[in-house]
């Protein structure tokens, strides 16, 4: 799927505010590895960076559409 989209709105993806990886402006979220990111920033990221999303995020089966929540830095 592209461009990509991340589900972040799980309770694992929110936390006490720390500079994003990217920008270093403050956010409460956090990717799915845990680490604090804009959502934005992070979408912007794999847009500049397909083969990234790509070796992260294998095409989605039906298998994975059941069980993945978004892909994220």
């Amino acid at each position: 799927m592209w461009p990509p989209f991340l589900d972040w709105s799980g309770p694992g993806h929110w936390g006490d505010d720390e500079p994003c990886v990217l920008c270093r402006r403050p956010t409460p979220l956090r990717s799915d590895a845990g680490k604090p990111c804009h959502k934005v920033c992070a979408e912007e990221w794999y847009e500049k960076h397909p083969d990234k999303w790509a070796e992260i995020c294998p095409p989605e089966t039906d298998e994975t559409r059941q069980t993945r929540h978004g892909c994220g830095l």
